[in-house]
């Protein structure tokens, strides 16, 4: 186990909200800008992840109003971005909408406030009336595991969640320090991945979270989450008895367990045995420590999710 003293052994980001974006596309030679991602048959590019923070968690560059800003990509948070107030107060052309109530990883709930974006772009993608949190430190130190009362360093100044992602389809290739929006599954691979080797299963979202079923070592299913903005892979333990700390304390909560996606079994997967104090239920959380070694693509469109066995 790492050593547990100045090091921020995890992060859980998984948040809950509701928001809506509009997305609009654009690559070399800009198109037409009445036209939608929807309406070009095929399309593959790709967005470098910058690098990986001190805990495991992607970095992009996004852009607002001509400004660079360095985020963490963080599919665990139910919303499609949220900036710290320094860089909320910069943003000219924001529109305030209201609170929003959110929770942290312990199950506390927090009112943050609410704007509407400006375009955001990611890579050569124009966002479109996004949903921007403005983020409460409070609430950030709940996402946290540390020794000690102080945010961990970041170099980031938001986080971008899974939903400004829901009118495309993204492809995780962390493996490789990229994401990328591809229309398809055969577009993949035209671009040389070997997508009918993955494993595939159902895409669920209907509670807030990028989900599946998996099927553990003993045969019954179970509900998982996808989660960038989580260090480690983590196994509900449903015990409230022992702090989230004091649960990392003990040996015992490390453990290795396999799990199966249909016929492909994926084997000897290290997981933390931790409560998750979700106000819905879940079964484990598959954070980077797994999404590092694997590609996924995320297929929106046609709600799956394949994932890379090797």
């Amino acid at each position: 186990m790492k050593k547990w003293g100045v090091l921020v052994l995890c992060i859980l980001g998984i948040c809950i909200s509701w928001s809506v974006f509009h997305l609009k596309y654009k690559q070399g030679t800009p198109l037409q800008p009445t036209k939608s991602l929807k309406e070009y048959p095929t399309y593959f590019f790709s967005v470098p992840i910058l690098e990986l923070s001190s805990t495991g968690v992607p970095y992009l560059i996004i852009q607002i109003e001509g400004k660079k800003i360095k985020v963490e990509l963080d599919l665990g948070f139910r919303g499609e971005a949220t900036f710290s107030k320094e860089v909320i107060q910069n943003i000219k052309g924001k529109t305030f909408v209201g609170q929003r109530t959110m929770y942290g990883a312990r199950g506390k709930s927090y009112q943050k406030k609410e704007y509407k974006a400006p375009k955001i772009h990611i890579g050569n993608l124009a966002m479109r009336n996004c949903l921007m949190q403005e983020d409460v430190d409070e609430f950030l130190l709940d996402s946290y595991l540390a020794t000690n009362s102080s945010l961990p360093h970041t170099e980031a100044s938001g986080r971008i969640g899974w939903e400004i992602f829901k009118n495309c389809n993204l492809f995780l290739d962390l493996p490789n320090s990229q994401i990328a929006f591809c229309d398809s599954a055969q577009t993949l691979e035209t671009h040389g991945y070997p997508i009918k080797e993955f494993a595939k299963t159902p895409l669920h979202t209907e509670r807030g979270f990028i989900e599946m079923l998996v099927e553990n070592p003993q045969g019954s299913s179970e509900i998982w989450v996808f989660d960038t903005g989580t260090t480690w892979n983590v196994i509900n333990a449903n015990d409230n008895s022992l702090s989230i700390e004091e649960m990392i304390s003990e040996p015992q909560n490390k453990i290795t367990r396999a799990f199966n996606i249909g016929n492909i079994i994926f084997d000897s997967v290290v997981f933390y045995k931790i409560p998750v104090p979700l106000p819905i239920h879940v079964d484990a959380i598959l954070g980077m420590d797994f999404l590092k070694n694997h590609q996924v693509f995320i297929d929106f469109t046609h709600r799956q999710i394949y994932i890379s066995h090797e």
